[in-house]
């Protein structure tokens, strides 16, 4: 997960994934996760755990970026 494994941007991390902007990953992740990628990103870090398991209702997409990808 780029958020945690990497300190890149969210804009950086955003256009990696196909977003044109660092606001449409955000709504997209808090959607589909319930917090806002800043918060996660510092909640991950502090408690150092691995991040949540996959979503089973999304077909264990869970939280890969790819997942956001706009097609």
């Amino acid at each position: 997960m780029l958020l945690t494994s990497t300190d890149e941007s969210l804009l950086s991390i955003a256009q990696m994934v196909g977003y044109h902007n660092d606001l449409s990953l955000s709504r997209v992740f808090k959607r589909r996760i319930g917090s806002a990628p800043g918060k996660w990103r510092h909640m991950m870090k502090q408690t150092r755990s691995s991040p949540p398991e996959p979503d089973r209702d999304s077909g264990g997409v869970g939280i890969n970026p790819r997942a956001f990808r706009v097609m």
